[in-house]
């Protein structure tokens, strides 16, 4: 297992980090195997993931920039609701 982070929190918690969603996934099934329901696992999921894009060139502005991404990468197939520059 390549487990990257293991701290105890508060309430009796623990957090447990992965660097793959496969790993993720095992850990989850190996404790709901072994603890059965006396133990519970919660995955999470960010609301908002977030890119941050540095040296962007100074032709590339805030109006455009959502649309220079989507068409520098086609085989993505994003769409304009896809992708919210800020």
């Amino acid at each position: 297992m390549d487990i990257s982070t293991f701290k105890a929190l508060k309430y009796g918690r623990i957090l447990i980090e992965v660097d793959n969603k496969e790993e993720r996934e095992r850990i989850s099934n190996r404790n709901t195997e072994d603890c059965g329901k006396e133990l519970e696992a919660k995955i999470h999921e960010s609301r908002n993931p977030r890119l941050v894009i540095y040296n962007v060139p100074e032709a590339v502005i805030l109006g455009n920039a959502t649309k220079t991404i989507c068409e520098q990468n086609s085989e993505l197939q994003l769409e304009g609701c896809d992708l919210i520059a800020k």
